[in-house]
């Protein structure tokens, strides 16, 4: 099931792939980074350029992304530590003309 905010349409399948990606730039990059002092709270990363910010607060990270990067779709926010509890925020954009960095 697409999911639609403004009129805008992201597949399921889209979030999904979002999320592998995301998944896989902190599982390589970051997690040995952030685990030891930020378990438990949150990163945001911005799928594209590999940017991220870490914050406690889930609204805070979510605000300094956005503040970085133009609503484009990519963004992707997890707890820290094994739970991660993935948001992506593709789907909460508009004007979106979306490719992951996997599609061409």
């Amino acid at each position: 099931m697409a999911k639609s905010t403004s009129n805008v349409l992201v597949s399921d399948d889209y979030l999904e792939q979002l999320s592998q990606i995301a998944e896989l730039l902190y599982q390589r990059s970051l997690k040995a980074v952030l685990e030891p002092e930020h378990t438990n709270e949150y990163v945001a990363i911005h799928v594209d350029s590999g940017d991220y910010c870490v914050s406690p607060d889930y609204r805070a990270a979510k605000r300094t992304m956005l503040e970085r990067h133009a609503v484009d779709g990519k963004l992707v926010i997890r707890r820290i530590g094994d739970e991660p509890e993935i948001d992506s925020l593709g789907y909460r954009c508009s004007g979106i003309d979306a490719k992951l960095p996997t599609q061409k």
